[in-house]
This record gives C-alpha cells, structure tokens and sequence, in this order.
C-alpha cells in the first residue's frame, strides 16, 4: 500500500537549522546583533520541524516505527527551536531552553541506538551517525559558554549532522522521484472516485 511520505521536506529543514546551528555556535553567538538576525531563521525551521512532527505524531502517515524515530524528536526540536527563537530575539536566556535541548538529545541518542540495534532505514548507519551527533551536540549545548572546546566541539557536531541530514535529504528525493517509487500514488478522494466508476 502506497502512503504519503514528505520526509524530505523536513530532512532539508534540519538540515539548515543544523548548518546554522553550527555557524550561530562557532561565529555569532557573542554579538547581539547577530543573535537577533538568527532567531527568524530559527523560528522559521522550527515551525517547520514542529508542524510536520506532531503531523507525523499523531497521524502516522509513514511506516510504523518511523512515525515514532521521526516524528517526535522533529516535533520536540521544532516547538524548542519556536520558542527558542523568541527568546533568543528578545535577548532572553537560553539556558532553561537549552536544558530541555539536551533531555531531546539523549532522545536522539536512544534513536540512533535503536536504528543500529534493529538496522532500520536503508541507510543504517549514515541515520545512526545523524541522530547520534545531532544528539551529542543538543547534549552539550548548554556547557558550551564555559569552554572554547566545549563550544568547537558542538559547532563541529552539529556541522556534522548537517552535512548527514543534507546526503540523506538528496537521497530521499532521488528516491522518491525516481520511476517506480511514487509515481503510481493516487490521491484518496480520485481512488474513491476511481472505485466508484468501477
């Protein structure tokens, strides 16, 4: 049975936010003007990352277990990443944000632990590696004031699940536009439609 699969969007979504991240982390942090210019970008992926996450959330319009390996930590990341956003233009602490941060990245830790026990995916361990330095780098975030190793090591992470998210972003949509992936899926309302005629 076909079913409808944009995971490709928010792969492409994380994928910049990420990226960001990584640049927000290693070069404009310490200047306000710089932490206000990032807060759109944020609250813009976040909504994204937020809408389809509680979409596949709650609705599971993929294969069972991905809803869950997906959706959650997406929906989780966005909401943060929206309020985050808020406050970070307002010149807000992100401290207490960036604690609930670190509790999605030992999340994501247990993701990537699931998807190598259990190979899920096509893509094993380009996904375990993705989840896991994007998990590491949310874990670390809120120590990465006190430290400059601290702080490369988070920008390098996140850079890392980036570039992860990125190759697993095109694939998908070589994938997906391939012939004979979804090039036969009918919209609900023209198979009833269909039907009916029959």
């Amino acid at each position: 049975m076909l079913y409808i699969n944009y995971l490709t969007f928010p792969l492409v979504t994380v994928t910049g936010v990420l990226l960001l991240g990584a640049w927000y982390v290693a070069r404009a942090e310490q200047r306000e003007d710089h932490r206000r210019a990032f807060a759109a970008a944020f609250g813009a992926g976040g909504l994204i990352l937020a809408v389809t996450g509680f979409h596949l959330t709650f609705t599971w319009p993929i294969p069972a277990q991905y809803n869950i390996a997906f959706g959650e930590p997406l929906a989780y990341f966005g909401t943060l990443l929206v309020i985050g956003s808020a406050a970070l233009s307002r010149g807000v602490d992100l401290g207490p944000v960036s604690v609930l941060g670190a509790l999605g990245g030992v999340t994501n830790l247990v993701v990537a632990a699931a998807i190598f026990r259990y190979r899920l995916t096509s893509i094993t361990m380009t996904a375990t590696m993705m989840f896991g330095a994007s998990g590491l780098a949310a874990v670390l975030f809120p120590f990465r004031s006190g430290s400059r190793l601290v702080r490369s090591s988070v920008a390098v992470l996140l850079l890392i699940a980036g570039a992860l998210f990125g190759v697993t972003a095109c694939g998908a949509y070589l994938h997906h536009l391939a012939p004979g992936s979804f090039d036969r899926w009918i919209p609900a309302q023209a198979r009833g439609a269909s039907a009916a005629r029959e």
